[in-house]
C-alpha cells in the first residue's frame, strides 16, 4: 500500500503544468463570453427580459452554441504549434 502511495506520489511530483496559452486579449475575450454565456442563461431561466433580450424557443440555444464555440477557438490550438500562445488568427 505505502509503495503505491510513493509512486503516486512520486508522479505528482514530475508533473509539470503546461502553461496557459490564453494571455492579455484572448484571456479577456474567453472570460467575457463565458460571463455573457453565464447571464444569457440567468436571463433565460429566470425571463428578465433584461435589455430586451427574449429570445423566441430554440434559438436561445443557437446564441449559446456561438457563444461557447467562439471561446473555444480561443482555448484549444488549431495546430501543435500554437500551444503556448494564441496566434492572430485564433
Amino acid at each position: 500500500m505505502t509503495a503505491a502511495v510513493n509512486a503516486v506520489s512520486e508522479v505528482s511530483q514530475h508533473q509539470v503544468e503546461a502553461p496557459s496559452r490564453l494571455h492579455g486579449t484572448a484571456y479577456w475575450a474567453v472570460l467575457v463570453l463565458g460571463l455573457t454565456g453565464l447571464l444569457m442563461s440567468i436571463n433565460q431561466t429566470f425571463t428578465l427580459r433584461v435589455l430586451g433580450f427574449d429570445p423566441i424557443g430554440n434559438s436561445f440555444l443557437y446564441y449559446l452554441i456561438g457563444v461557447y464555440l467562439a471561446s473555444a477557438f480561443f482555448i484549444y490550438p488549431a495546430t501543435k504549434g500554437a500551444v503556448s500562445a494564441a496566434p492572430w488568427y485564433d
